[in-house]
C-alpha cells in the first residue's frame, strides 16, 4: 500500500526582483514524516514554508496538499498549521485568552478544545501570566498550541527552538514527538539546531542559496554517516594513490586542507598509515570519526555558518 502523500512540490521557485529566493524545488512528504529544512540563514527555507502556507505565492512552479492544488481547493488550508516567524501574541494578554482571540478570529472558539490543547503542549498551569512575562520556551510552546486550533494534520514550523535554552529546546523537542507520534501529525520543520533536528527527524531537505543540494532518510544519514578513518595529510593527492593502490581503499572522500575520510579497511589503522609513510607522505593526526548530521551539512555545501 502506497503512502499518503501530504505535500507535493513541483519545481517552486519564487523571484524578489532580479534575485532568486528559491530555484525549482521538488520534494514530497509523506503521511507521518518529520520532514527537516536544512540551510544557512537565507537559504530560502523560510521561503518554502511561507509559499506552501499560502503566506506568499510563488513566482513559477505549483505544490498539492493532501493531493489538492490549493488554488482549486483553498479549503485545504484547514488541515494545516502554521508557525512561522511569530506567533502573533498579545503580550497583555494571558495564554487562554490569546488562543480566545485567535480561535474567534478563525471561528472555532471552544473553551474545552482551548484547555486541552494548552494542557498538551505544557501550558495547563500558567493561569493569568501573561505573555509578556513568558520565557521563550513558553511563548513557543503557546504559538505551537494556537497553531494546533484547527485540529491540523500537517504543521509547519519554521525555527520552533530558536532562541531556546536547553531546557526549552528539550520541551519543544518531547511535545513535537507527541505531536508526531501520539497526535499522528506529519511535521515540517526548519531549524539551525542540526544536532536536535537530528533526534527528531525522519527525512531532511538540504538547501543551499535557494536550491536543492540533497533530500535524504533519517536510514540513509545514518549509512553516510557511518564510521570513518579521518587523516590529515600533507598531500591529499599522493595519499588517495596509496590508499587506492596499496591499501586497496575504494570508499573515502578528500575534504579541505589535506584531510581525507575512509569509510573502508578503516579497521587497520597502523597499516594504512605504515603505507603512506613508506610512500613519503606525512601523516600529521589520524583519528576515528563518526559524522554528525552538521559534519554532512557542512560536507555537503562547505564550511559556511549553519544558520
Amino acid at each position: 500500500m502506497m503512502a499518503e502523500n501530504i505535500l507535493e512540490v513541483y519545481e517552486l521557485t519564487k523571484m524578489y526582483n532580479h534575485f532568486t529566493a528559491l530555484d525549482h524545488i521538488s520534494i514530497t512528504i509523506e503521511k507521518g514524516a518529520v520532514y527537516g529544512l536544512i540551510g544557512q540563514n537565507g537559504a530560502g527555507k523560510s521561503t518554502l514554508m511561507k509559499l506552501i502556507s499560502d503566506l506568499a505565492h510563488p513566482s513559477s512552479g505549483s505544490f498539492k496538499l493532501f493531493g489538492h492544488a490549493p488554488n482549486d481547493d483553498p479549503y485545504v488550508y484547514r488541515r494545516v498549521g502554521v508557525l512561522i516567524e511569530n506567533s502573533g501574541l498579545y503580550p497583555s494578554l494571558n495564554a487562554f485568552d490569546n488562543m480566545k482571540m485567535k480561535s474567534l478570529a478563525m471561528g472555532c472558539f471552544n473553551r474545552a478544545k482551548i484547555l486541552n490543547l494548552l494542557a498538551l503542549c505544557g501550558l495547563k498551569d500558567c493561569g493569568s501570566k501573561l505573555t509578556k512575562n513568558f520565557s521563550m520556551g513558553m511563548k513557543q510552546r503557546l504559538g505551537i498550541a494556537m497553531a494546533l486550533l484547527n485540529d491540523p494534520e500537517f504543521l509547519i514550523l519554521d525555527e520552533p527552538t530558536n532562541g531556546l535554552d536547553p531546557q526549552g529546546i528539550l520541551e519543544i523537542r518531547n511535545l513535537l514527538i507527541k505531536l508526531n507520534r501520539e497526535q499522528g501529525l506529519t511535521l515540517l520543520i526548519s531549524s539551525h539546531i542540526l544536532e536536535e533536528l537530528s533526534k527528531i527527524a525522519t527525512h531532511y531537505a538540504i538547501i543551499k542559496n535557494g536550491r536543492l543540494v540533497e533530500c535524504l532518510t533519517s536510514d540513509e544519514l545514518f549509512e553516510k554517516c557511518k564510521d570513518c578513518l579521518e587523516i590529515h595529510v600533507d598531500d591529499s593527492s599522493k595519499a588517495v594513490l596509496c590508499l587506492e593502490q596499496q591499501c586497496g581503499v575504494i570508499n573515502y572522500n578528500v575534504l579541505a586542507k589535506n584531510v581525507i575520510h575512509i569509510y573502508d579497511h578503516y579497521d587497520k589503522p597502523e597499516i594504512i598509515v605504515k603505507e603512506l609513510v613508506m610512500r613519503d607522505v606525512l601523516v600529521y593526526n589520524i583519528t576515528m570519526n563518526k559524522l554528525s548530521l552538521e559534519d554532512y551539512y557542512l560536507k555537503k555545501c562547505g564550511d559556511e555558518d549553519v544558520d
